[in-house]
């Protein structure tokens, strides 16, 4: 059967050798994209020349062809072989005399089974067309040389080529249509708008245009209709890439490759012209952190960093790890990471965080603290290492700090554990006269069995550390350690929710969790104070910054409402504020009272700010009634109203003048002359006028909200003057307000806390916009401008 078919090659390549290297040249010219470069009829010329070259030679040397018999294929074989005498055709022959005797057929047998045995074992040799005989000129190779490098050209494009080779366009008709689309979608930590590269008219960038997009962009290609295509990537630096696009269906094509180098794109598509774009890559840097301020400790024993931090694109996460200083180098630990809440975007005067370390066990030791920022990206970057001693909480109570040392010996020297549990026997022993609370005695005693089966059990340890821990810190303070590590933690959990953007819901739960933490605090430091008998005020304390229960209650508020109002950014600003109010707070001080003349420029500041929202809301009746072109009925009301708020300015006014040595603000006497002006304008109908007047009346008032808090200011200022709570030279600090905030022209340009008037405001315009909004029949131009309003809420 080889030989056979080896006979069959060498006839048929002798004689079609020249269509096949015809049909090879034509498919070298397809695989290499020949044919989308000329003009369709070349396309057709050249298809037309191979069909009939082909049918020309096969009809002339079709009678030539001649299928070889068995004796041809044997006389191959023996030639082959190099077999003598012809044996294999040799046995194919029958006896013709003597056929019929026993001893001729004996004979036959023997001749035939010698020639078996003289035979060889046969091989096969491959054919051998020799058509060097007709092909002088090396044709063949020239047509086999040129169908490789085409395949290699084409890569994986080969068989569209092929397929495109063999079905020309019709002459005169249009190329086929495709349309392209492409573009680069940035990492969305990026904040970077897509660039459109095709697709679209007047997004679409120019081809010569440079073109720099974040490292990580996805570059996106959509080819509706028309032919295969290729993507070729020559980046600056790396290997060069070919990316064939994947087939939608028969007519559409995708292909999505993440960007990481700058490079040169190509994109080729049969049957139309290359598309070409060269894109620059812009590296991602680490993030930078680094200390503003030394590491300090607060009055709660907590550590107070004060860092900057930067990045290209904002930083996701900040921390602390915190490593052991040790002498041996084989007893060194792994270190301890404490997580910041996440770091603002746009803080100008650095970041802060806090980190209650006093119960750790390393609490007293040397440690190397270094600062760590992470991006989207997830790079990392760190600040110098800073030395420094943890800092340990000092216990008074003598039964607290013997808890406190077993419970060191249970943290680091688990061979001290029999001690531990003998010294706290020993502790417990008269209840009645060193624990006298039920629950200390029950956690000591639980304590003090649970030591007897921590074996190897590291979280067991654990467990019975914290729970030595609280019982120390009951005795010592009571309730108020409990109350303040629980507003620690809502603090912390508040402040990572504004900065998540989580919802109102979750956010309003939180608030309402630090308000109720906060009484329970308050609650647990008044009673210390009664239980310790310790004076309200205080002459000889050490300066310090102090609130009352109701300064907490106003902070609370405004947070809340500045949550609602969507200042996100101002309610953690006034978050952090508290939280470094009650870090440095210690119970009993001074600065709780206030004099008659600072309760009075308060309570007129809180009065000042519901008239200025009231006389916003008859401004904002009053356009209305214009618009509607209302009764003179429903103007009449409004210039009722007017009035009574005038006549309220009035009071406030005379308050102020006769419970000072000093005027009020000049400006609240013209705030009422244009109230009154308005009444009138309302009473007579003219709107126009009415709106003017009340426009100055806003005006003024808020001038006169200024002036009556920079007296509040000079008051407070005195009276810190007057207790000794000045700056280094005596003077009075004028750089915070009552409640430890920056003023608004405070150098250090902290944020601006909005006012209460501004806070309502705010509400009432997010409520009118989340109204319009739902009322989808507006115009799509004005949806979309009230949708970008409302993300600023």
């Amino acid at each position: 059967m080889l030989a056979r078919l080896a006979v069959v090659w060498e006839t048929l390549w002798q004689n079609f050798w020249q269509p096949v290297c015809a049909l090879a040249f034509f498919l070298a010219l397809s695989l290499f994209d020949i044919w989308r470069l000329v003009p369709a009829f070349v396309h057709w010329l050249g298809l037309l020349a191979l069909v009939l070259f082909s049918a020309a030679t096969m009809m002339r040397q079709r009678a030539q062809v001649r299928l070889p018999d068995r004796r041809a294929i044997l006389a191959r074989i023996e030639r082959d072989n190099n077999l003598l005498h012809h044996p294999l055709r040799a046995l194919e022959d029958r006896p013709e005399l003597g056929a019929n005797t026993v001893d001729a057929r004996n004979l036959w047998r023997a001749h035939l089974s010698r020639i078996r045995q003289s035979l060889p074992r046969l091989k096969f040799v491959l054919p051998r067309p020799r058509a060097i005989r007709f092909d002088r000129h090396g044709v063949r190779q020239m047509a086999g040389i040129l169908l490789i490098a085409g395949l290699i050209a084409a890569g994986s494009q080969w068989l569209a080529r092929i397929e495109a080779g063999f079905m020309p366009t019709v002459l005169g008709a249009p190329p086929p249509q495709s349309r392209l689309e492409a573009w680069i979608t940035p990492p969305a930590y990026t904040g970077a708008a897509p660039v459109m590269l095709a697709g679209a008219a007047l997004a679409a960038v120019s081809p010569d245009a440079p073109i720099s997009v974040p490292t990580g962009s996805e570059l996106s290609m959509r080819l509706f209709g028309g032919r295969d295509a290729e993507l070729r990537l020559s980046p600056d630096t790396g290997k060069k890439q070919r990316l064939p696009m994947t087939k939608i269906d028969s007519a559409n094509h995708h292909l999505s490759v993440i960007l990481q180098h700058s490079q040169h794109i190509l994109l080729r598509q049969s049957g139309a012209a290359d598309r070409e774009w060269q894109i620059t890559v812009i590296p991602d840097r680490p993030p930078i952190i680094n200390l503003l301020e030394d590491i300090t400790v607060t009055r709660q024993h907590g550590l107070r960093f004060k860092y900057g931090v930067s990045d290209d694109y904002g930083v996701v996460a900040a921390a602390a790890e915190i490593k052991l200083v040790s002498t041996n180098a084989a007893s060194s630990e792994a270190p301890l990471r404490v997580e910041f809440p996440t770091p603002q975007a746009n803080a100008k005067n650095g970041q802060i965080a806090y980190a209650d370390l006093a119960a750790h066990a390393w609490a007293g030791q040397p440690v190397r603290i270094t600062l760590i920022a992470t991006d989207a990206a997830g790079q990392i970057g760190r600040s110098q290492p800073i030395a420094l001693n943890l800092p340990q909480r000092q216990f008074s109570n003598p039964l607290a700090r013997a808890i406190i040392e077993q419970r060191r010996k249970v943290a680091t020297k688990p061979d001290k554990d029999r001690h531990v549990i003998q010294s706290l026997d020993a502790l417990s022993r008269y209840p009645d006269k060193f624990t006298p609370e039920i629950p200390v005695y029950l956690a000591m005693r639980v304590a003090r069995h649970r030591i007897e089966h921590i074996h190897n059990d590291k979280a067991a340890r654990t467990q019975v550390v914290d729970l030595l821990w609280q019982v120390a810190l009951r005795i010592e303070d009571g309730n108020l350690s409990i109350a303040s590590n629980e507003i620690r933690a809502l603090q912390k959990a508040l402040m990572q929710a504004l900065r998540d953007g989580a919802s109102d819901k979750e956010i309003a739960d939180l608030t309402q969790a630090l308000r109720d933490a906060l009484e329970r605090y308050v609650q647990a430091m008044t009673e210390q104070l009664l239980e310790e008998d310790v004076p309200p005020t205080s002459p000889n304390q050490e300066n310090s910054d102090t609130i009352n229960k109701s300064d907490l209650d106003m902070l609370m508020d405004q947070i809340e409402k500045l949550t609602r109002s969507g200042a996100r950014e101002a309610a953690q600003e006034m978050l952090s504020k508290l939280q470094n109010i009650l870090e440095n707070m210690r119970p009993g001080q001074a600065g709780n009272q206030k004099t008659a003349t600072q309760m009075l420029y308060g309570d007129a500041l809180k009065d000042l700010s519901n008239m200025m929202r009231q006389q916003q809301q008859l401004q904002d009746e009053t356009h209305r009634q214009r618009d509607q072109q209302g009764s003179g009925e429903g103007k009449g009301g409004i210039a009722r109203d007017q009035e009574k708020l005038r006549g309220a300015l009035e009071d406030l006014k005379g308050r102020l003048d006769q419970s000072t040595t000093q005027d009020g603000p000049n400006s609240l006497g013209r705030a009422e002359r244009a109230m009154r002006e308005a009444a009138k304008a309302l009473r007579k109908g003219e709107t126009g006028d009415a709106l003017d007047q009340q426009g100055q009346a806003m005006d003024q008032l808020r001038a006169g909200a200024s002036a009556l808090a920079k007296m509040l200011r000079e008051e407070d200022a005195k009276a810190q003057a007057q207790n000794g709570e000045g700056n280094e030279n005596g003077a009075p600090r004028q750089d915070k307000d009552p409640l430890g905030r920056p003023m608004a022209n405070d150098s250090a340009g902290g944020t601006a806390l909005p006012e209460q008037f501004d806070i309502e405001r705010a509400l009432q315009i997010r409520r009118e916009l989340e109204l319009r909004a739902s009322q989808r029949r507006r115009p799509i131009e004005e949806l979309n401008y009230i949708d970008r309003l409302l993300k600023l809420f």
